[in-house]
């Protein structure tokens, strides 16, 4: 089943249900995933500081092949 029909599948069983707990429940699991990652002003300074480094050639990029070839060089 792909995503779209999860959704789907879950707001239709959500609409059915006249259970006020398993509704709160469900609204808990979605505030702890949407509110679980926080990015500060910090880490955000350093992400872009790691962007301009990058867009500007000074620090190198690779591909998930070059990635997985490197660790499996035991580098």
């Amino acid at each position: 089943m792909d995503k779209n029909n999860i959704k789907l599948d879950l707001m239709q069983q959500l609409m059915l249900t006249e259970s006020e707990e398993l509704l709160l429940e469900v609204q808990k699991l979605i505030d702890a995933h949407t509110q679980s990652f926080v990015l500060t002003d910090a880490h955000k300074t350093i992400l872009d500081e790691r962007r301009k480094r990058h867009q500007s050639g000074e620090s190198a990029s690779y591909s998930w092949e070059q990635v997985v070839d490197r660790i499996h060089a035991g580098k």
